[in-house]
């Protein structure tokens, strides 16, 4: 059965964390990747699911070459990619700061738009006037949005959703997920021959991606 693989992002205090352990519970196991991006293993329903958390994303504290690294972390362990990106944030309006951070985004992840789905973290009812002015605040940023109340987890809806997602459109895929996608499939074979060949193989695809993401964040 294939994981159904989320990229998370949001920034720090959005309810990221909060978001994925309701949603796999005590039954996970986290692990970071790097200083920033973390991945959450676990099991919904009887399905596997992982969740790779990217707070780097969303960092203004960051060097280019930081985020670059960040971001290819992310990459590498969506392969061969992110069936949805989880856009987490509070009620409020966007920020500023946020509006550029999503305009980043759409930089880097070419023609995403329809795999994000904003999750607006609430702890109380939503009315629906309060609902027509978030969906139109996400309206032209990403392919939906949803209300996730904490007090009472909409899991099942959320979860739910984002299935939907997944099934219609497949998992997204850019120019660094092909490459991640072929160069798996270069190791399966090379796995074969040495070790060395493959070490010398991640180190150029590693040198690659690198090259690509610095030129897609002077864009």
């Amino acid at each position: 059965m294939e994981e159904l693989r989320i990229v998370v992002v949001g920034k720090v205090g959005a309810g990221k964390t909060s978001l994925i352990n309701t949603i796999l519970g005590k039954e996970s196991t986290a692990e970071y990747c790097g200083s920033e991006c973390e991945v959450t293993q676990g099991v919904y329903e009887k399905e596997p699911v992982v969740f790779i958390d990217t707070p780097g994303l969303l960092r203004t504290d960051l060097t280019k070459e930081k985020l670059t690294e960040e971001l290819l972390k992310c990459i590498l362990r969506a392969a061969p990619g992110p069936h949805v990106f989880l856009y987490v944030k509070e009620k409020e309006p966007f920020t500023t700061e946020e509006e550029r951070a999503v305009k980043h985004l759409e930089r880097i992840f070419k023609n995403s738009k329809a795999f994000f789905l904003g999750v607006v973290m609430s702890d109380e009812i939503i009315t629906e006037e309060d609902c027509a002015i978030i969906q139109r605040s996400f309206m032209g940023k990403f392919g939906g949005c949803i209300v996730f109340n904490t007090e009472e987890p909409n899991v099942s809806e959320l979860v739910k959703k984002i299935k939907e997602m997944a099934e219609k459109q497949g998992h997204y895929t850019n120019e660094l997920s092909k490459k991640t996608k072929t160069i798996s499939k270069n190791q399966d074979k090379t796995v074969k021959a040495t070790v060395k060949k493959i070490q010398r193989g991640l180190v150029e695809f590693y040198h690659s991606l690198k090259i690509h993401l610095s030129q897609l964040l002077d864009i």
